[in-house]
């Protein structure tokens, strides 16, 4: 399998290209995508902000069997569906999935610190993991990890904890829970090691968590990220219809995270074909 990764150039997000065939050059990909060249790559990622490419080439690649997808950034009704919970299911991809979010949403004013910004991590994996490996698929989304987050709050306050104390909530049973049936997993570990951190205000760690998942827990965006529609674990095996992804980002600040987070989970996808081929 050969493919081509453009990589993701914003000033704000940057995505590694992992080794695959990359060019930053956009004068090349006009190139590859204007020629009979590209009829060598299993599948294209073709970082297209403004749109241009997709609406220049878009019609010759189907003609040459290419399946072309786009995912938006910028305007959600345009995009096809992304569901980053579909490909975090094993503790790397998970740890993964929490970083990346982490990273892409640092943005936001929450208080710095190593520290502090390992137990928002600590804390976004073990929740990440439970929705991802533990709820229904239709509940598997951002708003229903907002959600556990505001059940961590104290019925009828607008602050969880005081200093480094903890009162038993609901998600603290469902964490039970799960630690009674699997002891040993990927959410019980990471929820323990934020619980057992010391000289952090649990208040502070968890309202900065609700305030980087704002953007996203709203019944709007919960519909362009439930059904995934990109297909990832697809992408370059289907001998018969390869496939392209443009890519239109670097207009959202709030949104332009999800498209460092797709090239993330697309190359973790297919290192994992090619080693396991």
């Amino acid at each position: 399998m050969e493919f081509l990764i453009q990589p993701l150039t914003l000033p704000h997000i940057m995505a590694d290209s992992y080794g695959f065939s990359t060019t930053k050059d956009n004068a090349m990909v006009n190139a590859l995508l204007d020629t009979s060249a590209q009829r060598k790559f299993d599948g294209l990622v073709v970082f297209d902000p403004d749109g241009w490419m997709e609406r220049t080439y878009s019609n010759q690649l189907r003609l040459d069997s290419y399946r072309v997808k786009v995912f938006n950034t910028a305007c959600f009704c345009t995009s096809a569906g992304y569901n980053p919970f579909v490909y975090a299911k094993s503790g790397i991809s998970l740890t993964k999935f929490a970083a990346a979010f982490v990273s892409g949403t640092n943005g936001y004013k929450t208080p710095s610190g190593i520290k502090f910004i390992s137990a928002e991590t600590a804390l976004l994996t073990a929740l990440f993991a439970y929705v991802s490996n533990q709820a229904p698929h239709h509940e598997q989304n951002f708003s229903t990890v907002s959600e556990m987050l505001k059940c961590m709050c104290s019925a009828g306050e607008s602050l969880p904890y005081d200093n480094d104390s903890f009162h038993t909530n609901a998600v603290d049973y469902m964490f039970d829970m799960l630690k009674c049936n699997k002891p040993q997993c990927l959410a019980v570990r990471r929820y323990d090691e934020f619980k057992n951190m010391k000289g952090l205000c649990p208040n502070m760690v968890i309202q900065s968590c609700i305030k980087r998942l704002e953007p996203l827990s709203n019944a709007v965006m919960d519909a362009y990220l439930l059904n995934d529609e990109l297909d990832l674990d697809s992408f370059g095996t289907d001998e018969f219809h390869k496939t392209v992804i443009f890519v239109h980002a670097g207009k959202s600040v709030n949104f332009d995270f999800l498209a460092s987070l797709l090239y993330t989970q697309l190359i973790d996808t297919l290192c994992f074909e090619i080693v396991n081929k």
